[in-house]
């Protein structure tokens, strides 16, 4: 009895050392990860990036939103339900004949995916204002 009592004390030491090695091996790799990451290189330019704000009013907040974007993203749209002006960008405003069964925002953001083309690989989204 006192041999079978060693030897399961030996295993389960044996088992509790490796599953401590494990994760002092797993502790190990993240911390020497956090200290030696690199971010990665951006594969595209500011060139690439189209921004289109979608507004029902709110003119005030549309124009600091506009100003605060980065002056490298030069193609924005602010499209709106009624006009708008807001300076730094080009404010379209969605006509009254436009059908659609969305209301409000849905209906400005169907109404540019049909006639506001788009010739920039990404297009940053933004919706400002009441719902």
């Amino acid at each position: 009895m006192v041999v079978l009592d060693a030897v399961v004390s030996i295993v389960l030491w044996v088992v509790t050392s490796l599953y401590i090695a494990g994760n002092m091996y797993w502790m190990y790799r993240v911390f020497a990860r956090v200290v030696t990451y690199d971010p990665p290189t951006l594969t595209h330019d500011e060139d690439a990036v189209e921004v289109r704000i979608v507004t029902i009013g709110n003119e005030s907040v549309v124009a600091e939103t506009v100003r605060t974007l980065p002056s490298e993203l030069d193609q924005r749209y602010v499209i709106s339900e009624e006009p708008i002006d807001v300076p730094e960008a080009e404010v379209l405003v969605v006509p009254d004949e436009f059908e659609s069964k969305a209301n409000s925002k849905g209906r400005a953001i169907e109404w540019a995916r049909q006639v506001v083309p788009c010739q920039r690989e990404y297009v940053l989204r933004s919706s400002v204002g009441d719902c």
